[in-house]
């Protein structure tokens, strides 16, 4: 399907089969910001799907997104793993940047835990999209507000917030 940016919300637990819940805004409004910008940005609810983590990878691998963003809270963070770990061992683990009011407090401290390279932190409508444009086109992104990276040496490196919408 080659989405350009698929944003990702995960159950607390996989496996629980379909529950009513409320819709991951958080993920809804950094894909309509993207949208809005003319990039292609779509949304899979894993936990109100049901999904186990095998079948929200092949969900994920339908996609084929050139980014994967990941939101959570932070009873998620072990859910995030499983499917960072699996989507790292089909080679799409070096496209997740992942955000939500986990990294508001903690920054980069789940980066080693979650294995990634890159996640968002606070107010991120605007922040987000800009790193997904700059990672698309191939622009150097080590200036995006509120973005955690990694360094050329592997430095975890944490921007300072931007303006408030």
């Amino acid at each position: 399907m080659n989405t350009e940016v698929l944003m990702v919300y995960l159950p607390v637990d996989f496996g629980a089969g379909r529950s009513y819940g409320l819709p991951p805004l958080g993920c809804y409004y950094l894909a309509t910001e993207l949208k809005n910008r003319g990039r292609d940005a779509r949304v899979l609810d894993a936990c109100i799907e049901g999904w186990t983590v095998e079948e929200t990878i092949d969900q994920i691998k339908k996609h084929d997104p050139a980014i994967i963003g990941i939101s959570g809270l932070t009873p998620h963070l072990r859910s995030m793993r499983k499917v960072i770990q699996q989507l790292k061992k089909i080679g799409l683990g070096d496209r997740v940047v992942c955000g939500g009011p986990h990294f508001n407090d903690t920054q980069g401290e789940a980066m080693d835990f979650l294995g990634i390279d890159f996640a968002m932190y606070g107010e991120c409508d605007h922040a987000f999209a800009e790193l997904a444009e700059r990672l698309l086109t191939g622009e150097d992104y080590s200036q995006v507000p509120n973005l955690i990276y990694r360094d050329e040496a592997g430095e975890i490196v944490t921007n300072p917030a931007g303006k408030y919408i």
